[in-house]
């Protein structure tokens, strides 16, 4: 089974764009029977009923996918990182003033995170490139800078790419110095590695979100 690597910001944005899809399909489901009952008694004479049967399928597909997603994630973290995790951990379990079903619900989600953890021994300057990492790079003539992070967390616009894209795939494990080939754009392009270093920010992004979520009363 494919395995997606994220990082604990990325994680909790995917996870809270599942919750997300969920509400809605509710949302939607809720809206059946009331559909049904407008523009005719059978449902195939109900444009709106089949329209709305549509999105219930879109819906619940997007949800499914969403989940098999999380279900095989695993999630990277800097060993300061994983240990602030297991300290709100800890804290929880020592905590005596929640509601019990919150208190099961947070402690769950904390323990799924946790078993999910991968720690990463990044240096301020990797040998190799891996997530997490700031690589300087060399595309033919050109220069670029980019941050590679996780599933579904790239912003080109602000030098963050996905570890699962074709640039990633071709540079990581490269060594400074090292050159690999990529096809970009249908074309066969030399990539050299100019500087490797970490990049702090994306492996304890989602921190404050964490503990934001230990504050609350509402679900990650």
């Amino acid at each position: 089974m494919e395995k997606y690597t994220f990082t604990l910001g990325g994680y909790i944005k995917f996870k809270k764009q599942a919750v997300e899809f969920e509400r809605k399909l509710k949302i939607l489901q809720s809206q059946t029977a009331e559909t049904a009952e407008i523009g005719g008694d059978l449902w195939h004479d109900n444009f709106s009923y089949e329209q709305l049967q549509i999105q219930i399928r879109a819906m619940d597909t997007r949800l499914a996918e969403s989940q098999k997603i999380l279900n095989n994630a695993r999630i990277i973290f800097s060993p300061e990182s994983y240990e602030y995790l297991k300290q709100i951990e800890n804290r929880l379990n020592n905590s005596q003033n929640q509601e019990p079903q919150l208190f099961r619900s947070k402690l769950q989600e904390i323990r799924g995170i946790s078993e999910k953890a991968i720690i990463s021994n990044l240096p301020e300057f990797p040998e190799r490139v891996a997530i997490g990492c700031k690589v300087c790079i060399g595309i033919e003539e050109e220069e670029q800078v980019w941050t590679i992070v996780g599933y579904g967390e790239a912003e080109p616009e602000s030098g963050k790419i996905a570890y699962n894209a074709p640039l990633s795939k071709a540079i990581i494990g490269a060594e400074v110095g090292d050159v690999r080939r990529v096809n970009i754009g249908g074309k066969n392009k030399k990539i050299e590695v100019f500087e490797i270093s970490q990049d702090k920010e994306v492996l304890q992004w989602g921190l404050s979100e964490l503990e934001e979520f230990m504050g609350s009363e509402k679900p990650l």
